[in-house]
């Protein structure tokens, strides 16, 4: 068989399998939508095996898709009225230490946690003795709290109560430009670019080809002051903790200036 008619063969395989994941994909969401518009299934005990599956169904697909983003988003409303900032995972623990710039209040872990069992032991052993260093307080906590103390995101069985970093203003940039080192020069400007997660996937790449300064155009919050602009918690989790070791500034019009 020559490589033609064998590249012919695996382009049908793989457009077959797309059509029978895709037709997979559908059936279900057609039963879930069949699912909520029966009230037959308000009290799923009285029924055969397979309403409860149905019902079953119906129930693990809300609960994944409606409650954690809400629980997500509550506790970002409340980020935004908090003076203190709760970081959660341990990738952006371990950059907030390794940075040394923050206060850090507690730190709040998981009382079972078992450090034996985890990828990074490494990093876990840099952070406790970190914190022992520092005299920091270190709070032990059930997980199912913890997971409610910052809305479900996921935080590796620690979190850190620290202070905010704040984004700088662009006229600071302009006033220190002359100061700034030859190398590296790298600076990104985000116009009109507001989701956090899309944010921190940009920041992990000016990290890692060697840049120190993002510009923002950042919608001001309820009750935010012009020049006093929060780092959002979510930016340092999805950049992977590579945020901390950035420079933010925050620029209204990046045309006029």
């Amino acid at each position: 068989m020559n490589t033609k008619c064998l590249n012919k063969y695996i382009i049908i395989i793989l457009l077959f399998s797309l059509i029978i994941k895709r037709y997979t994909s559908l059936n279900r969401y057609h039963n879930v939508c069949k699912i909520k518009n029966q009230s037959c299934f308000l009290n799923p005990c009285t029924h055969k095996n397979n309403d409860k599956r149905n019902s079953y169904l119906y129930t693990h697909y809300t609960r994944n898709n409606s409650s954690i983003n809400i629980r997500r988003n509550n506790f970002l409303d409340k980020q935004n009225d908090n003076i203190s900032d709760y970081i959660y995972g341990l990738n952006s623990v371990y950059a907030v230490l390794k940075k040394n710039e923050r206060t850090i209040e507690e730190v709040i872990v998981n009382k079972n946690i078992k450090l034996n069992r985890k990828i990074h032991k490494q990093n876990y052993e840099y952070i406790f003795d970190e914190l022992k260093k520092r005299n920091v307080s270190i709070q032990y906590m059930e997980k199912y709290k913890m997971n409610e103390l910052v809305g479900g995101f996921p935080h590796n069985d620690i979190i850190m109560k620290t202070h905010y970093r704040y984004m700088n203003n662009y006229k600071d940039f302009i006033k220190n430009i002359k100061h700034l080192p030859n190398k590296n020069n790298i600076f990104i400007c985000l116009h009109d670019v507001y989701d956090n997660m899309n944010i921190g996937n940009v920041c992990r790449s000016i990290f890692f080809f060697g840049g120190h300064t993002i510009f923002l155009k950042k919608k001001k919050k309820v009750n935010e002051k012009k020049n006093n602009v929060k780092i959002d918690t979510p930016i340092l989790h999805s950049s992977v903790g590579s945020s901390e070791f950035l420079n933010f500034y925050h620029i209204n019009n990046m045309v006029k200036n």
